[in-house]
């Protein structure tokens, strides 16, 4: 079984989308859940996220309700958007980013539509991964849980990762939720960007 990384972030409503297809990755992918702050990632490569233009921010809104209700994934957009998500982030990691907690959290998000940043829901999200709000508060103001996260978006950045989510396996990098297909024939066919055309592309000239 390949190892993986998936990096993500709960502000991400395609994150979620990915998160929910995991399942079907079981019994390929040893999966190691890497939560980060999207924002660095977006500062380091100088990008803008979706929802910075307005234009997009519609659009983007409108496709992800639209795949949520094709799919039947259940869906609601949080009461705001965006969100500080590094409570959340926090929360995951003194959770242990265990596969049960990277779902509940999501499912607090984006399922029953809570921004994560709002003091009055958080004891809903530290019910949701088994701790009391004091051993949460406690948790995530510890150093060393802060050094993960930093950590975390470091590694990513060295990685090469651009945006989330992104599964990292065997050195290749499948970012987008949309990029499951193309991760599972990858799995099946380990040589799927060896052959010439696909080389090509490494070094395609730009303007």
């Amino acid at each position: 079984m390949k190892k993986a990384k998936w990096y993500f972030d709960f502000i991400s409503p395609y994150a979620y989308l990915q998160n929910v297809q995991l399942k079907e990755f079981s019994q390929n992918l040893e999966i190691e859940r890497k939560p980060l702050v999207f924002a660095g990632i977006l500062k380091h490569w100088g990008n803008k996220g979706p929802v910075e233009i307005s234009s997009k921010r519609v659009f983007t809104y409108r496709q992800i309700q639209w795949i949520a209700e094709r799919r039947n994934i259940p869906f609601r957009f949080p009461e705001r958007h965006p969100f500080n998500p590094v409570p959340l982030l926090r929360l995951c990691l003194a959770a242990g980013s265990t596969r049960e907690a990277v779902d509940a959290i999501f499912n607090c998000v984006w399922a029953q539509g809570l921004a994560g940043d709002q003091p009055e829901k958080w004891k809903i999200f530290c019910e949701a991964v088994s701790l009391t709000e004091e051993e949460a508060n406690l948790k995530i103001s510890d150093p060393d849980i802060k050094t993960e996260l930093r950590t975390n978006g470091e590694e990513a950045l060295e990685a090469g990762v651009f945006g989330v989510p992104t599964m990292l396996v065997d050195g290749q990098l499948f970012w987008g939720s949309d990029s499951c297909e193309m991760l599972q024939d990858f799995l099946e066919n380990p040589d799927l960007f060896e052959n010439s055309e696909m080389k090509r592309l490494e070094n395609l000239p730009g303007m």
